[in-house]
């Protein structure tokens, strides 16, 4: 109830009792990461999750964890995001505490697997970095029902999503496969924001034409709406791929502390998945929009590489 000079009001709140009680961050065992390291893996993977179910396995952001083989004191930690139709996978090192493990319990056949955190508590959890009391290296302890963050002064926790999260590692394509190409980060983004913004918000493509060591990003929709932009590029092959826009600015997005991105193009036909990487462990594996309702379908392709 609050109540004041001129009147009275009643309102219907949770009852306290609902809530988890407040503890300290009193893990003995846990991975301690650099600030700046833990909000690149947020950003460069948050973006990629399935938004349409929050309480699907792909809402979330999977963990895993695994001894580095060059570092005696470090474990690799790898985040994993899909929605189904991309893949974002980022790799970084953290400092090994005791002895955490990130993996779920095993199943009836003895498998385990990452854990899965809620997309939405780790954007809090970037917010929360921002700010100047953190300090420079975060402490990340998981058990199989949650996981703890804790920046010096505040502490973040999170339950953990249930379910099972795909096999990533098969989805991943093998570059000798591709054909490479290096692209300007801003000027790839620029190119596709000025086309994207051309075109209205229902059915909207663009079209990745590669020609003479030139990219063209022709933007189309169902109405006659139509734009275009040509950037350079650094590739030996000619061809033509199409892919949903925001799948590519999402990620030219939020890849802004890179200069270059290598591009990988299919090394079959236009149908296979492209991938995009950046340095210090960075995947992103796109897959392209179908184009076989189109007359011009065999516009579509890329030479074959050999053995692919």
């Amino acid at each position: 109830m609050c109540v004041e000079t001129c009147g009275q009001w009643e309102f219907e709140v949770q009852c306290p009792d609902d809530f988890p009680d407040i503890e300290s961050f009193t893990a003995e065992s846990y991975h301690e990461i650099p600030k700046e390291e833990l909000q690149r893996i947020i950003r460069h993977t948050v973006f990629a999750v399935e938004e349409a179910n929050p309480s699907f396995a792909l809402a979330g952001v999977c963990f895993e964890s695994r001894k580095a083989n060059d570092s005696p004191h470090e474990d690799v930690i790898t985040a994993v995001a899909t929605d189904g139709r991309r893949l974002a996978v980022q790799i970084k090192y953290a400092k090994r505490v005791g002895h955490p493990v990130i993996e779920s319990e095993p199943d009836k056949i003895g498998r385990t697997r990452g854990l899965i955190v809620p997309a939405k508590n780790l954007i809090l959890v970037e917010k929360v970095l921002k700010e100047n009391t953190c300090s420079p290296n975060i402490k990340m302890a998981f058990d199989k029902k949650r996981v703890l963050f804790h920046t010096g002064v505040i502490t973040v926790f999170s339950q953990l999503l249930e379910g099972h999260f795909p096999k990533w590692s098969a989805i991943i394509p093998s570059k000798t496969s591709m054909h490479k190409a290096v692209v300007n980060r801003q000027e790839l983004f620029q190119a596709l924001t000025i086309v994207n913004c051309a075109l209205n918000q229902h059915e909207r493509s663009v079209d990745l034409i590669i020609k003479s060591k030139k990219l063209t990003l022709e933007g189309f929709n169902e109405t006659t709406s139509k734009a275009k932009a040509t950037i350079p590029i650094d590739c030996r092959v000619n061809g033509r791929i199409r892919f949903e826009p925001q799948y590519l600015i999402e990620v030219a997005k939020a890849l802004d502390a890179e200069s270059e991105l290598c591009v990988y193009f299919p090394g079959r036909d236009s149908s296979d998945p492209a991938m995009i990487q950046a340095t210090h462990g960075y995947d992103y594996v796109v897959m392209p929009m179908k184009i076989s309702h189109l007359k011009n379908k065999d516009d579509y392709c890329f030479p074959v590489v050999s053995g692919a």
